[in-house]
């Protein structure tokens, strides 16, 4: 259970309105945390990858797939991609770059 009240789940609508509303607040969060751009590639062997990425919302509100509603029992579901940092086809696993594990926004 996500913990928000239920008049903002209760209606189509606000279903539509409360998903894409967390999906424009994921993204501008990841952004604003810098979580959304790629280690500096340096080739085959270099490192790469440490983004966390989710659909960009356009303009219009709309149902998205990035972030599901389920009014039912008033949960959530956030859809995205976390890159971890790789050198080579190696994961980093001491990385201290690891933006969707220590926090996702």
């Amino acid at each position: 259970m996500a913990g928000f009240p239920k008049w903002a789940y209760g209606s189509k609508s606000r279903v539509i309105a409360l998903g894409d509303y967390l999906s424009r607040r994921f993204v501008e969060r990841a952004k604003g945390y810098g979580a959304d751009k790629k280690a500096a590639g340096g080739g085959w062997s270099g490192p790469k990858g440490g983004d966390l990425k989710m659909e960009s919302p356009g303009q219009n509100v709309i149902e998205r797939t990035s972030v599901v509603v389920f009014p039912e029992h008033g949960g959530i579901e956030a859809r995205f991609t976390v890159g971890l940092p790789a050198q080579g086809r190696s994961i980093m696993v001491g990385c201290p770059r690891t933006p969707g594990v220590a926090r996702v926004p």
